[in-house]
């Protein structure tokens, strides 16, 4: 899996994961924990390798991601 954001607002995590999926990437938001903060995500992926080209492709669009395991 991979997060691209963690925010306060839903609207911008809503407004994020929206934009993500018109460029073909399976984003998601899920809602906060503890700290409040929505986390834009995007996955899963079968295995790391698989992760790490998902994240280039993001790059490649602009959009900083992390490697998130579990």
């Amino acid at each position: 899996m991979l997060q691209v954001i963690a925010v306060r607002r839903q609207a911008d995590a809503m407004d994020l994961a929206r934009r993500l999926q018109k460029k073909k990437f399976p984003a998601f938001v899920l809602s906060p924990q503890g700290n409040k903060l929505y986390r834009v995500q995007v996955g899963t992926y079968a295995d790391q390798k698989s992760a790490e080209a998902a994240k280039k492709r993001l790059e490649n669009a602009g959009i900083r991601a992390i490697v998130k395991h579990g």
